[in-house]
């Protein structure tokens, strides 16, 4: 036994110490994996309980349902036609509004960008200088004006719109006009302390959609599967960022 026998044993708790720094040298890595991929799991599931909770206001009825399609087939409808009448890339920024409005001094769509400023004068300019030759341009001026007046705290008569409405030959373009309608009318039952969104649903019944990128389906899946979509990226490349 020599030598080994005159030496006395640690205290248990030297002895829990060094097992533990021996252990965790040995296994620290996969421990640390290990925690790091329960973290994810649990941010994941707290994700996933947040976005369901986010959206389950949006379908708690049928009403905020067509209304959210009547908002989001309308803001198609207008991106479309602004990218196909644009000279170029549309700006991202207020900046760049500006500076588009400078710069296009003449392109369509001027005044939705003034009056979205607050710029009042300047887009009444606009439909001024707008002179209208096909139903169409001509329910657009009307449009304007009564988007104009209501900004500014009046009530304008939308009858005389539908009545303009009814001139415009394409169905389809009638539709599209309708959710206009739809919209300024929602304004106003706002400023009449009433819901906006029953006005909305209305709209969404009178005219349908027009875009099927507008369904509530749609709306679930980018309002959803996008935000677990990168949930699961995340958990991924925590993975790989620890060597599984």
């Amino acid at each position: 036994m020599g030598d080994a026998a005159l030496i006395a044993d640690p205290a248990p708790t030297a002895v829990q110490a060094r097992l533990k720094h021996l252990s965790t040298a040995l296994h620290g890595p996969q421990y640390r994996a290990i925690w790091l991929a329960l973290g994810v799991a649990v941010a994941g599931a707290l994700t996933t309980a947040a976005v369901i909770i986010g959206t389950r206001d949006l379908f708690r009825t049928k009403t905020r349902r067509q209304a959210a399609e009547l908002n989001q087939d309308h803001e198609c409808r207008e991106s479309r036609e602004w990218a196909a009448a644009a000279t170029g890339r549309l700006p991202r920024t207020r900046k760049g509004w500006e500076r588009w409005l400078v710069e296009q001094p003449t392109a369509p769509g001027r005044f939705i960008v003034l009056l979205s400023f607050g710029r009042l004068a300047e887009a009444e300019a606009e439909i001024d200088r707008t002179i209208p030759r096909t139903p169409d341009e001509r329910f657009g001026v009307a449009l304007m004006t009564a988007q104009l007046a209501t900004v500014r705290g009046a009530a304008p008569d939308l009858e005389p719109l539908k009545d303009l409405l009814r001139t415009i030959p394409d169905k389809r373009r009638q539709n599209a006009r309708k959710q206009c309608i739809a919209h300024v009318a929602a304004w106003q039952a706002v400023d009449r302390d009433e819901d906006p969104l029953e006005v909305l649903a209305r709209g969404r019944r009178n005219s349908g959609l027009l875009d099927g990128r507008s369904s509530i389906g749609r709306i679930w899946f980018g309002l959803t599967v996008w935000p677990l979509l990168a949930m699961e990226i995340v958990w991924v490349a925590g993975l790989l960022w620890v060597g599984f």
